[in-house]
C-alpha cells in the first residue's frame, strides 16, 4: 500500500511539473524574429541601430521597458515607412517650412520608451544645417510642431532629435528671421562617473518672444530632451550634450543611465539663459562647432560651482518624462489601434478586432483563439493617457485563410483621431482615421496568410 501511494505520489508530482512548464509556456509570449525591409525587433537587452531610406533610430539598451511583473526584457518592433506626399487626413505644414526629403511615420506610435530613441533624419540635399527642424504632428491638435534638434551629424548630413515618443515627423527648412533664430545651449557634463549615459531635460522655458510658443506643442520645449550623438554602432559618446532650440529662459535636468539601466537625475534644474541666436561661419557640414555663441554650461568642476544649483544625485527619471508604456506582445502578426484620451471629457472606448477563416474572432469579449496562437493582450477602455488596444500570434503559424482588422467606436462622448499599424512578417502597413459615435467601425487591412 505504501509502495502504491509512493508511486500515486510520484505521478502527482511528475503531472503538476508538466502543467506547470505548459502554463509557463502560455504565459510567457513566444516572440518570433521579424524582419522587414523597414521593420526590426529589438528587447530592452539590445543595443540596436535600425536604417531605412537613410533614417537611422538608435536604440540604447533599456530604451525598452521591461515586464513590469517579470522585469523580463520586452520586445518592440520599429517600424520606419517614408513618403514624398502627406498622408490622407493630416494638416500641411504651416506658413514658412518647407519639406526637406520625406515625410517619416515612425513607429510604434504612442509609446513611451524608458530612454530617449535618437532619430537622423537625411539633409543631404540642403547645404548645411543651420535653418533646418524637425516637426512633428500633434494628432489631439491637428497640427505641426517644432522638436528642437539635439544633434548634427555633419559627415553624414542628418540632423538628430530625442524622443521618447514616435509619430509622424518632417525634416524642414523654415524662413530666414532673425527675430526667431534657433539659440543653442552646450552643457559638458561632470567628469565621472564612468561609462554613463548622460542627458538634458527641459524642465521649463520663458520664451525671449511670444511668438515662438506656436512652435511647440504645449507652447514651450518643456519636457524636450537631448542626449549626446552616438557612435557609428549606436554608442553613446560621453561628450557634450547639445541643444538647439529658442531664446528664453530654461530650466534643465541633468540625468545619467547606469549600464543597468537605472537614471539617477539631479535634484536641482540647472538655470540656463540662451539670450542670442547661433551664428554659423560658413554655409556648410563642416562641423557643429562651425556655429558660434552656443551658450556653454560646464559642469566638469561639478554643477553647484557652475550654476549654483545645490542638490544631489537622486535615484529616478526626471519628473516630466512619460511613464513607460508596459511592452505588449509583438510577433509575425501584429495589430496596433492607438488614440489619446486627453480628458474625462474626450475619453472613449476604441476596439481592435481581428477576424479570419472558419469563424475565427479575437476582440475583448474573446480575447484569446485557439492555444493561445492569437491573443489580444491589451483592452484600452477610458482610462486617460496613450491609448492601445494589440492582437498578436504568439506562434509561428496561423489559420489558413483570408483576415480582416477594424477598428469599432465601442463608446464615448466625441470624435476620436486613431492611428493604426499592422505587422505582418515583417511588412508594415499603417492607417489614420477618425470616428465620432457608437457603432462607426473602419476596415483598417484585409489580408491572407
Amino acid at each position: 500500500m505504501k509502495n502504491i501511494l509512493i508511486k500515486f505520489s510520484i505521478y502527482i508530482c511528475l503531472f503538476i511539473i508538466l502543467i506547470s512548464a505548459n502554463c509557463n509556456k502560455d504565459n510567457n509570449p513566444v516572440v518570433p524574429p521579424v524582419t522587414g525591409t523597414n521593420s526590426v525587433t529589438f528587447s530592452s537587452a539590445d543595443n540596436g541601430v535600425f536604417t531605412y531610406d537613410n533614417v537611422t533610430l538608435y536604440v540604447k539598451k533599456e530604451a525598452v521597458p521591461r515586464d513590469s511583473v517579470s522585469n523580463q526584457p520586452g520586445y518592440v518592433t520599429f517600424s520606419v515607412e517614408t513618403s514624398t506626399i502627406l498622408q490622407s487626413g493630416y494638416s500641411p505644414l504651416p506658413s514658412g517650412y518647407t519639406l526637406v526629403g520625406k515625410y517619416v511615420k515612425l513607429g510604434p506610435d504612442g509609446f513611451n520608451f524608458n530612454l530617449p530613441i535618437k532619430v537622423n533624419f537625411p539633409a543631404s540635399s540642403e547645404p548645411g544645417p543651420q535653418k533646418l527642424v524637425v516637426m512633428v504632428y500633434s494628432t489631439t491638435n491637428n497640427n505641426w510642431y517644432r522638436v528642437p534638434n539635439g544633434s548634427v551629424d555633419t559627415v553624414n548630413k542628418k540632423i538628430g532629435v530625442d524622443l521618447l515618443t514616435l509619430g509622424y515627423f518632417a525634416l524642414t527648412r523654415f524662413s530666414d528671421k532673425a527675430e526667431t533664430d534657433n539659440g543653442g545651449v552646450e552643457l559638458i557634463p561632470p567628469i565621472g562617473p564612468a561609462n554613463v549615459y548622460w542627458s538634458v531635460t527641459v524642465k521649463s522655458a520663458v520664451l525671449k518672444y511670444p511668438s515662438q510658443s506656436g512652435w511647440y506643442t504645449n507652447g514651450t520645449p518643456a519636457g524636450i530632451v537631448w542626449v549626446p550623438p552616438p557612435d557609428i554602432i549606436g554608442n553613446p559618446l560621453y561628450g557634450p550634450v547639445y541643444g538647439i532650440t529658442a531664446q528664453g529662459y530654461y530650466e534643465l535636468w541633468l540625468s545619467y543611465t547606469i549600464p543597468g539601466g537605472a537614471t539617477y537625475t539631479w535634484s536641482c534644474p540647472i538655470p540656463v539663459t540662451i539670450d542670442w541666436p547661433l551664428t554659423w561661419t560658413t554655409n556648410s557640414w563642416y562641423y557643429i562647432q562651425n556655429a558660434h555663441d552656443w551658450t556653454i554650461v560646464d559642469c566638469t568642476s561639478g554643477i553647484p560651482s557652475i550654476t549654483g544649483c545645490t542638490g544631489t544625485w537622486v535615484l529616478g527619471r526626471p519628473a516630466n518624462w512619460p511613464h513607460p508604456t508596459v511592452p505588449y506582445g509583438t510577433g509575425q502578426f501584429q495589430a496596433t489601434l492607438t488614440w489619446i484620451n486627453s480628458t474625462s471629457s474626450d475619453a472613449c472606448d476604441l476596439d481592435l478586432w481581428l477576424n479570419g477563416p472558419n469563424n475565427l474572432v479575437v476582440y475583448y469579449g474573446s480575447k484569446v483563439y485557439g492555444d493561445s496562437t492569437i491573443v489580444l493582450d491589451r483592452d484600452w477602455q477610458y482610462s486617460l493617457g496613450n491609448a492601445v488596444e494589440n492582437i498578436y500570434n504568439k506562434r509561428n503559424t496561423m489559420p489558413s485563410g483570408h483576415y480582416k482588422v477594424t477598428a469599432k467606436y465601442y463608446n464615448g462622448n466625441s470624435a476620436k483621431n486613431f492611428n493604426a499599424r499592422v505587422l505582418i512578417k515583417g511588412s508594415v502597413s499603417t492607417f489614420s482615421g477618425s470616428m465620432s459615435s457608437a457603432g462607426q467601425q473602419t476596415i483598417i487591412k484585409e489580408f491572407d496568410w
